[in-house]
């Protein structure tokens, strides 16, 4: 599958750090499933975005730069609404992503879900294509470390605003299509 990964931000605590940004970018990735009925399937998904965090900072320091290698493990269940040719279907999962930065800094991962919607347009038995979009946010509660460094210093996140107080994930927007082939 190949797609689009639309990012949020996420507020920081400390007297030098505001708000971490993720930056938008395409992704890449796979799914295998398994029908268990006419409407239901089981499947694990993987996708991969290459990113970028930028660190916005207090007092008008610069901010910090670095990439990020975004990844997602997550175990979905779709229903499928009517049968092929073409089948809408409902999306939720569950799993982990895994923020994978440069510059020496430490690796991060964390719980995530997902919930989305899509079709599947089969236009033989066993080729077709498959669209959908997904929201896959990361849980990252007040005080979730991120990106530390080797002798220890962390982003930590805070909820500063409403909406991190309402909401304490690290929001992602995925819209993806892909080949889907049947056996």
């Amino acid at each position: 599958m190949v797609g689009f990964q639309f990012n949020g931000s996420k507020d920081l605590s400390g007297p030098r750090n505001n708000r971490m940004d993720l930056r938008n970018v395409a992704l890449r990735g796979a799914s295998l499933g398994y029908l268990n009925d006419e409407n239901g399937e089981l499947e694990l998904s993987w996708t991969r975005a290459y990113s970028a965090a930028q660190i916005q900072r207090s007092g008008g320091a610069p901010p910090d730069r670095f990439d990020v290698r975004v990844e997602q493990f997550h175990v979905n269940g779709l229903y499928m609404f009517g049968s092929a040719p073409f089948q809408p279907f409902m999306l939720i999962g569950a799993g982990a992503t895994r923020y994978v930065p440069t510059n020496n800094l430490a690796t991060t991962m964390k719980f995530s879900f997902a919930l989305g919607s899509g079709f599947k347009w089969l236009w033989t038995d066993h080729i077709g294509l498959r669209l959908d979009a997904r929201w896959t946010p990361a849980l990252a509660l007040q005080g979730s470390h991120f990106f530390c460094d080797p002798q220890g210093a962390c982003y930590t996140t805070e909820q500063n605003s409403y909406l991190s107080r309402v909401g304490p994930f690290l929001n992602s927007v995925e819209f993806t299509a892909g080949l889907l082939l049947r056996y």
